[in-house]
């Protein structure tokens, strides 16, 4: 686990207004995939504040459960963030703000509340409408400042809700309130909106806040997420996991710290390195199989993988499992995924004998030392080379 948090952040806090923090990485706002790519890296936390939806597909609460089952810490807030927190909140997910509180206390129910238009990276992200969490808000306000009466922040209210999501803003709502409201409210609620200081924009708001709680939060040094549920790689995570990981292709994790000295400190060993690649490369296949093939390591699966690591490296307790773990930079999450790959890993090594040997004899056209053993056999039953038996 590095010390990093990876935040998704867009209209709500773009790159023009985004602090600036040591263990903060920005990225766009979060698509399918994109929380699945990042738990590869071993992340202290990922926080969700904008995320793409519709045309781009938005990030599954699946990938959110599999990251916290990895040991991640996840926060949301302000936007998509917000959602995906109020909907996960009992599964572990930290929300922060009052967009989070509303959606989980039910006050807010739909989507579009939090739901714009906006501009590209390339443009800062620049909105194209207004949220309708601020456009509320600042109605709000507006009728605590005797602006508005209650009865026509009421009104604006509703206008602005019944409007499709990408025409809502204040200059929609100042043309509504020149035609409803009498003339000497509609003037002074235009010039209240005038200046941009009464307007309420939550979702930056809560997004700032967010940040607070994340250096607050890397300032406690804290350890792994720790779950008390079991994440279950059914064949739907499956199938739309390998969709993602072909269309995201988040390439190789990043390594830092001890791990990437260890690393180094392997490849100034060139036979041991040869040979491990090798080990790991045919352990990684083997475990992929499992999983293609739909395979689940049961909990018998998972207790036989670990009595054979405790029995293999004279583990005897509890304790001395901890202190194993410690050596080996590894937390109680890394842990169950080690043992649910093994259990894959051992479910492959046991496919039946003429698979394996077709597998064998693929192998040995493929790197030209079939013909050789062909000939070799030949000329050991005294048969001419290339005759047929």
């Amino acid at each position: 686990m590095n010390e990093l948090i990876h935040v998704f952040a867009g209209p709500s806090l773009p790159p023009s207004a985004a602090p600036a923090r040591d263990f903060v990485v920005y990225h766009p706002p979060a698509s399918q995939g994109d929380v699945y790519a990042l738990v590869a890296s071993r992340p202290l936390a990922i926080a969700i504040v904008d995320g793409y939806f519709e045309r781009v597909p938005a990030v599954w609460h699946k990938e959110i459960l599999y990251a916290m089952s990895r040991g991640v810490h996840v926060f949301g807030a302000s936007s998509m963030g917000a959602l995906r927190a109020a909907e996960l909140a009992d599964f572990g997910m930290v929300g922060v703000g009052s967009v989070f509180e509303d959606f989980a206390r039910g006050r807010l129910q739909d989507d579009d509340e939090v739901t714009i238009v906006h501009a590209d990276e390339t443009q800062d992200f620049r909105p194209g409408s207004e949220a309708m969490v601020n456009l509320r808000a600042t109605l709000a306000r507006a009728f605590e400042c005797g602006v508005l009466s209650s009865d026509a922040a009421r009104q604006l209210t509703g206008y602005a809700k019944s409007q499709f999501y990408p025409d809502r803003g204040y200059p929609a709502l100042l043309a509504w309130a020149k035609s409803h409201l009498s003339p000497p409210e509609e003037e002074s609620f235009r010039g209240w909106l005038v200046n941009k200081a009464n307007r309420v924009d939550v979702k930056r708001r809560d997004a700032l806040a967010l940040l607070n709680v994340l250096q607050d939060f890397a300032a406690t040094n804290p350890a792994a997420k720790a779950v008390p549920w079991h994440f279950h790689h059914t064949d739907a995570w499956e199938q739309v996991r390998r969709n993602v990981s072909v269309i995201t292709s988040p390439g190789l994790p990043t390594i830092v710290g001890s791990e990437a000295r260890v690393l180094a400190e392997l490849a100034a060993r060139p036979e041991l390195h040869a040979r491990l690649q090798q080990e790991a490369t045919l352990r990684a296949l083997r475990v992929r199989a499992a999983k293609q093939d739909g395979y689940v390591p049961t909990e018998s699966d998972m207790q036989a993988a670990l009595a054979d690591l405790c029995r293999e490296h004279r583990l005897t307790d509890a304790t001395a499992l901890d202190a194993w773990l410690r050596r080996q930079d590894a937390t109680q999450a890394d842990l169950e995924r080690l043992l649910g790959d093994e259990a894959c890993a051992r479910r492959s090594s046991k496919m039946p004998v003429s698979v394996a040997k077709l597998d064998v004899l693929d192998l040995l056209r493929i790197n030209g030392t079939y013909a050789e053993l062909r000939s070799a056999e030949s000329a050991r039953a005294g048969l001419p080379k290339g005759g047929n038996e």
